[in-house]
């Protein structure tokens, strides 16, 4: 099963060459040799042909044994390493999805807020009030402004770690964890912390523009590890 990954994953324009490399070699080993030159130089001419697809065999099996094997142990090292954070950043948005509709009694209609529900939930969360998260072992509650603070945090946290294999990355994913990283939600929150003693927050009526972007990404970013990462986990 491994040895068949392995095949599968080679680039397929180099796998149909080989192919077709081997092809020609049977072809003039069990056929071609036994007939007579339709053309002058026709023997010559084969020739040429027959070691350029022995060369071209000889190189790839050199190219799958040395190099491409290498490459696909560390490809699963590496997006091994990269979905366990990916799923950091995808139970951060689904705990924060059923925190906020636990807190406002919600239920909503999918696995992440619409708009308007968005909307709904920010009108009955009042962000000074206590969060289900405990500071240190205290037991006291957390306020809101800390939760989404902390939970951002993680997410950047996890998002940095993946950026440091950046060369390795898909231009796709690294594309969706930059702009989710600037959505309102992941700086708001660090910002209005040391202040948050002194102003008044409130969250009604703008649900839509400190989360809906986030959510979307994060949707994106779901399906995105579905699709392409789920086979590291």
């Amino acid at each position: 099963m491994a040895a068949l990954k392995l095949i599968k994953s080679i680039r397929r324009d180099l796998g149909f060459i080989f192919i077709g490399a081997l092809i020609v070699i049977c072809i003039i080993d069990f056929w071609l040799i036994d007939i007579p030159e339709v053309f002058p130089k026709g023997h010559e001419l084969g020739q040429i042909i027959y070691k350029l697809c022995m060369s071209y065999i000889s190189a790839f099996i050199f190219y799958f044994l040395v190099v491409h094997i290498k490459q696909q142990k560390d490809k699963q090292n590496l997006y091994t390493y990269v979905a366990e954070k990916i799923d950091i950043i995808l139970s951060d948005a689904e705990s924060l999805t059923k925190n906020m509709s636990e807190a406002a009694s919600m239920v909503l209609a999918d696995k992440y807020p619409s708009n308007t529900e968005l909307q709904l939930l920010s009108n009955k969360i009042d962000p000074h009030g206590d969060a289900p998260l405990l500071i240190g072992t205290s037991g006291n509650y957390a306020n809101w402004i800390q939760y989404f603070s902390y939970s951002t945090r993680r997410s950047k946290e996890a998002i940095q770690k993946v950026f440091t294999k950046m060369p390795f990355l898909e231009t796709e994913l690294v594309s969706i964890l930059s702009n989710l990283e600037d959505t309102p939600h992941f700086w708001y929150w660090e910002l209005i912390l040391p202040t948050m003693h002194t102003h008044k927050l409130l969250l009604a009526n703008s649900g839509q523009g400190l989360f809906f972007k986030y959510f979307e990404l994060i949707k994106r970013l779901e399906i995105y590890s579905a699709k392409k990462l789920t086979k590291y986990k």
